[in-house]
């Protein structure tokens, strides 16, 4: 965690004490070594709430219990989904020109649409 990253940290950590948090948790994609350990103890020790460190091993762990959640942020299920919804608004089944079979394709096309978007989304 180089300098630039450290006081972006204590920025953090004095804009979150000014909402009299109950905890706070530095989430980081990186685990910290133990200079970084010290720096961050002597950094929160004057607050009076909890302040922990969740590093990259903690965030590898809940990466593994939601993979849904790292194909939607990091491989690209965000773009999928907004085509997707693209595909929704385009169907349109117009019952004045249309049979039964073709009203019936266009509620099957759609179904089959959001059954794909509650795969991909997370949320």
């Amino acid at each position: 965690m180089n300098q630039s990253r450290r006081r972006q940290v204590e920025r953090s950590l004095v804009a979150a004490s000014q909402h009299s948090p109950a905890e706070w948790f530095l989430v980081v994609p990186i685990d910290p070594t133990p200079g970084e350990l010290e720096w961050f103890d002597r950094l929160t020790g004057p607050y009076g709430f909890e302040c922990r460190w969740l590093g990259k091993t903690w965030l590898d762990s809940k990466m593994a219990q939601k993979p849904e959640i790292a194909r939607y942020y990091a491989q690209g299920d965000r773009r999928e989904l907004s085509e997707l919804l693209e595909m929704l608004r385009g169907i349109n089944p117009d019952p004045l020109p249309c049979g039964a079979g073709v009203l019936g394709t266009a509620a099957d096309n759609a179904q089959g649409i959001v059954d794909q978007l509650n795969r991909l989304d997370p949320h």
